[in-house]
C-alpha cells in the first residue's frame, strides 16, 4: 500500500495504520483484504438521465426484475463492467443498495456502472421501446440460447430475480 500511502500524503489527506482486529471494526467485514477506504458515494443517475444518454448511444441494458440479493447485484455489476455496460436498471422497490458488500463482489465493477432506480420497471420498459430499444427476457428454462441471436444495437435484457425470475408483467 506504498503507493497508495504516498498518494494520500501528498494530497493532504488523512489516513490510519490499524492492526487487523481494529479494520474489522471499521469496516464492519472480515473481507477486508488488509485496506479500508472511505470515500464518497456516487451520486444518483435518474431515469430520465439514463433515457438521455441511451437514446443516441445504443448501448446495452441489464434490466433487474426482482434482483434483491446484495452479493448477486455485485456479481451482476462485475460482468456488466467487462462488457462495458453502463446501467443497471431495476424497480427501486426491490433493487438493493451499492452496500459495501455488493460493491467488494463487483470487484471493481462498481466504479463503471451505474444504477438507475425506477417507480416502475414495466413503465420503463416502455420508454426504452419509444426510443428504439428491443426487449427481451432471460429464461433457464426455455426460449433459444443467446448465441442463436443477433442482438440490435438497442437491446436490453431483463434478468429476473433469484427466487421468482421475471415478473408477469
Amino acid at each position: 500500500f506504498a503507493e497508495l500511502l504516498q498518494f494520500c500524503a501528498s494530497k493532504r489527506l488523512a489516513y490510519h495504520v490499524v492492526t487487523d482486529a481494529e479494520l474489522e471494526k471499521i469496516s464492519h467485514s472480515t473481507h477486508h483484504e488488509g485496506v479500508c477506504l472511505l470515500a464518497k458515494a456516487k451520486p444518483p443517475v435518474s431515469p430520465s438521465r439514463a433515457l438521455q444518454e441511451l437514446e443516441p448511444t445504443g448501448q446495452l441494458v441489464l434490466l433487474l426484475d426482482g434482483v434483491g440479493n446484495p452479493h448477486n447485484l455485485g456479481a451482476l455489476m462485475r460482468l456488466a463492467a467487462h462488457f462495458g455496460v453502463r446501467y443497471l436498471v431495476g424497480d427501486e422497490a426491490t433493487l438493493p443498495k451499492a452496500s459495501p458488500s455488493a460493491v467488494r463482489v463487483a470487484e471493481g465493477g462498481a466504479e463503471h456502472c451505474d444504477l438507475v432506480r425506477v417507480a416502475h420497471l414495466p413503465q420503463f420498459v416502455g420508454q426504452l421501446k419509444k426510443i428504439g430499444y428491443q426487449v427481451f427476457g432471460t429464461s433457464s428454462h426455455e426460449g433459444l440460447p443467446y448465441t442463436s441471436q443477433d442482438f440490435p444495437a438497442k437491446t436490453a435484457l431483463i434478468l429476473g430475480g433469484e427466487v421468482f425470475g421475471m415478473g408477469k408483467e
